[in-house]
């Protein structure tokens, strides 16, 4: 409790000389903050989780909207059951029944496509270019390169990652297979 103070209130009817009296006690309680923290953008298959808090010394009931979208409204730190783009307010509410508010945004980024074949052939000598796609992100090849498109002429597994804003990133990988040139003898030229 911060201060506890009695008003009074004094009437006199001036024609009658009769006096009335009435009282209030008004009562403040120590005010408290929340934060329902920074705004998050976070990838699309990424769970996700709310974190509000507060600086009161006293236990606090939490009350999120868009309660559809979250495993428990009632936690200062629920999960996000749809990964949906999203406003949230939460208000909190102290044992006298004072209360606070915040919001906090939500965003989700999808995750880069990256479509490679899942196999291929080429003969002996000849190279194949694999694109990652997605210009403009950062891209990290399994044979050390970091280029969207990597040209490649030895059979084996090649795994291209490609990430975007937030740190969202997606693989795939294709398998190359080489053919050896056959040797065709004709035989002798006929004349």
């Amino acid at each position: 409790v911060q201060d506890n103070i009695t008003y009074t209130l004094n009437v006199e009817d001036i024609t009658s000389g009769c006096s009335y009296q009435d009282q209030i006690d008004l009562v403040t309680f120590e005010n408290f903050s929340i934060d329902a923290g920074a705004d998050q953008a976070f990838c699309a298959d990424e769970n996700a989780m709310l974190d509000a808090f507060s600086d009161s010394d006293t236990p606090l009931s939490w009350q999120w909207n868009n309660s559809d979208l979250l495993s428990d409204p009632t936690l200062p730190n629920p999960m996000l059951i749809v990964n949906e783009n999203a406003d949230f307010i939460v208000v909190a509410t102290d044992s006298n029944g004072c209360t606070q508010s915040d919001t906090t945004s939500v965003s989700f980024i999808a995750s880069p496509e990256v479509n490679l074949p899942a196999a291929d052939t080429i003969c002996q000598g000849e190279q194949l270019v694999l694109n990652a796609g997605n210009s403009g992100a950062q891209y990290d090849w399994n044979t050390n390169e970091n280029t969207q498109s990597i040209s490649v002429d030895s059979a084996g597994i090649y795994t291209g990652t490609v990430t975007k804003s937030a740190g969202c990133s997606s693989s795939d990988q294709t398998e190359l297979f080489l053919t050896e040139f056959l040797e065709i003898e004709l035989g002798q030229d006929i004349k």
